[in-house]
């Protein structure tokens, strides 16, 4: 229910900006978000910020994702056996970036119903690392991958939306996409400091498919 009387706050907020003077300024700026359960205000498309941007009068518009993530985990485990304690120390590290642009054109109105359709690229690149050692009285073994995967893309988008006020939209929004990623992931293993096995595996992979269809909210200054 917080998120509902959030929501609300939000909008009437925009809504008493947008009403000071809306006859003077054109509205081409716009941050989106996604409504999820519960009317739960999280980022749009998973997206860490969406921009969108009009190019005339709301028929036309671009728009701007980025998505970071990261990651830096340490863990120990121990264990006895046979009355020998052995220890086990992991680390893994992450790294990842998506960057996405989306041209949308107005197809069809209907009073305060948009149809849009549009298309856009869409890049990715993550770095993982992953280290996993084995320590006990009799030597220690240490096992280490490092990948990389770059990925590239089209999005297909139908979108819906319905204009709640001169500046604030919500709609509801299909996406297909199409993607293809390779990976190359370097890996090492050491027995009492001497390298046992070194190798280097590739991979493609190439994926096509719809997403389930979300719910959207943009607030235009």
């Amino acid at each position: 229910m917080k998120y509902f009387i959030l929501l609300l706050i939000l909008i009437f907020s925009f809504q008493i900006i947008s009403a000071q003077d809306t006859s003077k300024t054109e509205l081409k700026h716009g941050i989106l978000f996604q409504i999820d359960n519960l009317f739960t205000l999280n980022n749009f498309k998973g997206y860490t910020f969406a921009y969108q941007y009009m190019l005339d009068k709301e028929s036309k518009s671009l728009r701007f994702g980025i998505t970071t993530y990261s990651l830096n985990r340490d863990r120990e485990q121990e264990s006895i056996q046979d009355t020998l304690l052995r220890k086990s120390p992991n680390s893994s590290t992450r790294w990842d970036i998506k960057l996405a642009v989306d041209y949308l054109n107005r197809m069809m109105q209907y009073e305060k119903f948009h149809l849009y359709v549009g298309a856009g690229p869409f890049i990715g690149y993550q770095k993982r690392y992953d280290e996993s050692k084995q320590i006990s009285p009799f030597g220690s073994s240490k096992d280490i991958a490092d990948t990389k995967t770059l990925s590239v893309g089209l999005n297909f988008i139908l979108n819906v939306e319905y204009q709640l006020d001169t500046n604030v939209f919500l709609s509801g929004e299909y996406n297909i996409s199409t993607s293809y990623s390779y990976s190359k992931t370097k890996s090492k293993s050491t027995l009492n400091d001497v390298a046992m096995l070194v190798g280097t595996t590739k991979a493609k992979d190439i994926s096509f498919g719809g997403s389930n269809a979300s719910l959207g909210l943009a607030i235009f200054f």
